[in-house]
C-alpha cells in the first residue's frame, strides 16, 4: 500500500505528500489525516487496520471500504490539527472485511514522521502561459519566505480537470522556486480549469493553488452529451489532432471546433437553431 498525508477539511481531500520514514512536514492549522491506497488489484485488500501515536488524540481505526482513511467515522472523513512532534503510523492490510492474523497480506508497515514548527511559505505560483497543449512545456514561477533545508527540492503539481488536488500529477521539479520547468503529460485530458501548485521536500510545505486557471489542449478530444454540452457562450474547443463530437450546442452559443487532422460530428451531435457553429481545420499549437 501507499500512504499519503492529506488535508481533510474540504469536500474533496487535498493530498499534501506521500509519507516516508523520518520526513518533516511543517505544522499547519488545517486538520490532517492519512489515506492508504492499495497498489495492486490482486490480492484485494478488503480492510485496513491503522494506528497513529504522538498526538494527544491517538487514532485507531479499522476501515473496510477503499479509500482507507485513518480518521473515518460512519463513512465520513475527519482529521486532527497536528502539533510539532514525532508521529508513528502503523498499518496492516487484510484480505477479509474483519481483520485477523490469518488474513494479513500487507504489513505491518511502520512509518515515523515529524511535524515541525516554522513559518516558511511558498507564494505567488504562476505559470508562464494560460493555455498549453498536452506534451508541451512551460515555466512555473513562485517565491518563498523562511529558510528551507539544504538539498530541498521544489516540485510542481497539476490538479485534476476540476482544479482539485485529490489526485495531483507531478509535472516538474527544481532547486529554484522562481524557475521550475514543467511538462504536461500526453495523457492529460483537455480542460480549462486546471490549477498548479508547488510543494517543497524539506520540510514539506505546500503553496496555495495558482490563482489563474490553466487551459490544457488535449491530443484528441471526445465530447459527449451532457458532459460537454455548450449553452449561451462564445467559446473554442481545440485538440492537437482530432475531435469527435456528439454533444449539443444550444441557446445563442457561438462555437468553434479546431483540430489538425479531422473533426467528426457523430450521431447525437446537435447545433440548435440560433447557434453559430464552425469546424476549423488547423493546428491548435503551432501557428502557420
Amino acid at each position: 500500500m501507499s500512504y499519503y498525508l492529506i488535508y481533510s477539511d474540504g469536500i474533496v481531500p487535498e493530498v499534501i505528500t506521500p509519507i516516508s520514514d523520518q520526513m518533516e512536514i511543517q505544522k499547519s492549522s488545517r486538520p490532517m489525516t492519512i489515506v492508504a491506497i492499495p497498489a495492486c488489484e490482486s490480492p484485494e485488500i478488503k480492510s485496513v487496520k491503522m494506528h497513529i501515536s504522538g498526538t494527544t488524540n491517538q487514532q485507531f481505526s479499522i476501515v473496510n471500504q477503499a479509500p482507507f482513511y485513518l480518521h473515518e467515522n460512519s463513512g465520513q472523513m475527519g482529521g486532527d490539527v497536528l502539533v510539532n512532534n514525532l508521529y508513528t503510523f502503523i498499518a496492516r492490510g487484510f484480505k477479509e472485511i474483519t481483520e485477523n492474523d490469518t488474513a494479513l497480506i500487507v504489513g505491518p508497515d511502520v512509518i515515523q514522521y515529524w511535524i515541525v514548527n516554522g513559518d516558511r511559505k511558498i507564494r505567488n505560483v504562476s505559470p508562464s502561459t494560460q493555455s498549453i497543449c498536452s506534451g508541451s512545456s512551460f515555466t512555473l514561477t513562485s517565491d518563498t519566505t523562511g529558510r528551507f533545508s539544504v538539498g530541498n527540492i521544489y516540485q510542481a503539481f497539476l490538479s485534476t480537470s476540476d482544479g482539485k488536488f485529490d489526485k495531483p500529477t507531478l509535472i516538474g521539479s527544481s532547486t529554484n522556486p522562481s524557475s521550475i520547468s514543467c511538462t504536461i503529460p500526453n495523457y492529460i485530458n483537455g480542460g480549462s480549469n486546471y490549477k498548479v501548485m508547488v510543494r517543497s521536500s524539506s520540510p514539506v510545505v505546500s503553496s496555495e493553488p495558482s490563482s489563474v486557471a490553466l487551459n490544457i489542449i488535449p491530443a484528441n478530444y471526445k465530447m459527449i452529451s451532457p458532459t460537454h454540452d455548450i449553452d449561451n457562450i462564445n467559446t473554442t474547443r481545440q485538440a492537437i489532432y482530432t475531435i469527435a463530437a456528439k454533444n449539443r450546442i444550444s441557446g445563442t452559443a457561438k462555437v468553434t471546433y479546431k483540430a489538425q487532422y479531422h473533426i467528426t460530428l457523430e450521431p447525437g451531435f446537435e447545433a440548435n437553431s440560433g447557434t453559430v457553429f464552425l469546424a476549423e481545420m488547423g493546428s491548435a499549437c503551432v501557428d502557420f
